[in-house]
């Protein structure tokens, strides 16, 4: 089963491929977004990243 999934996946264009990974809601579909929540509100995720060698960051 999980073959015949894999298959139909591989003949969709990116555009659709990128449309049914986004985590939606089972009863609705409507698309649910994740709030990302810091449990310290002090701190600095650029300091953090500058810190441990981040370039991009």
């Amino acid at each position: 089963m999980k073959i015949d999934v894999d298959e139909r996946v591989e003949g969709m264009c990116n555009k659709c491929k990128q449309e049914i990974e986004k985590n939606r809601c089972n009863r609705c579909g409507e698309e649910i977004k994740e709030e990302v929540q810091s449990i310290n509100k002090s701190f600095d995720e650029n300091k953090f990243k500058a810190l441990a060698g981040d370039i991009d960051g």
